[in-house]
């Protein structure tokens, strides 16, 4: 056991079985009831940020291309790439932030990372 969590080891990979909550219900540390809405909040949060960086993408390819004919320029297509750079991050937070709500629900395995801290 380490951490709280019973780790079984295969060929490939780490599993994780089961995790201790040795500090639920204490005075310090929140209920799972509040951890599970306050993840379920992060969740929405990281979702709402992908959708952002997904329209501003949208928006700067659609005006690249209404450019592009009249005025070709080197700078849209760097604008479409870093807008996209943004883009796949916030879907990579957002899938991270969303295993870890999963974990936390389905196998009750509780995060080591506070809730409440955005990464973008």
């Amino acid at each position: 056991m380490t951490n709280g969590v019973v780790l079984l080891f295969s060929e490939q990979w780490p599993i994780i079985i089961a995790t201790e909550t040795p500090f639920m219900d204490s005075p310090e540390h929140p209920s799972r009831l509040e951890l599970e809405k306050a993840w379920q909040n992060r969740v929405r949060r990281a979702f709402s940020q992908y959708q952002k960086k997904s329209k501003c993408t949208s928006q700067v390819i659609d005006e690249w291309q209404s450019v592009r004919e009249s005025s070709p320029n080197p700078d849209g297509v760097l604008a479409i790439q870093l807008a996209r750079r943004e883009e796949s991050l916030a879907l990579a937070e957002y899938m991270r932030v969303l295993l870890i709500y999963r974990d936390l629900v389905i196998h009750s395995l509780i995060p080591e990372e506070a809730p409440n801290k955005d990464r973008l």
